[in-house]
């Protein structure tokens, strides 16, 4: 999926657009969306939005059939909670460079990741009933939410 986002990104003339908006807004992006966002992946040479100082590794969970659900740790500003996370071919989180705070954890392995405005994760969260993660992304980073400008 990573490689049709990139792709469809520069013949649609978007990846420029893209990296403007990450200046000025909020970004989510879930296993494909992570590929896309680090700024090195390990064994490709697709080209990337180059927007997250990460190195991940396509498929660093193995195939389909190594698809799993498990618990995650995530440490969300101090308050720790855990989520089911589905892990869909997902993508391994290498090494984390400066400025990215782990916030999400499988088995002590870094799996959501935030820089400035941009969260990042090798698994699915849309994929269950919890919220936890998208409120927090709505609450904590984007922009005049209503959340931030005090709105009930």
């Amino acid at each position: 999926e990573s490689t049709t986002l990139m792709h469809l990104a520069r013949e649609g003339g978007l990846v420029e657009s893209l990296r403007d908006f990450a200046r000025r807004g909020a970004i989510m992006g879930t296993c494909a969306g992570l590929i896309v966002l680090a700024r090195r992946l390990l064994g490709s040479s697709m080209q990337t939005l180059d927007l997250l100082d990460i190195l991940a590794e396509r498929n660093g969970f193995g195939r389909q059939v190594q698809s799993f659900i498990d618990h995650v740790d995530l440490d969300l500003d101090g308050q720790p909670v855990q989520v089911e996370g589905v892990f869909i071919r997902a993508p391994r989180i290498r090494e984390v460079g400066l400025g990215v705070a782990v916030l999400g954890r499988w088995q002590n392995e870094a799996v959501m990741v935030r820089s400035g405005r941009i969260l990042a994760l090798t698994f699915h969260p849309e994929l269950t009933a919890d919220t936890t993660i998208h409120r927090y992304f709505v609450q904590n980073m984007v922009p005049d939410s209503a959340h931030n400008a005090g709105a009930a």
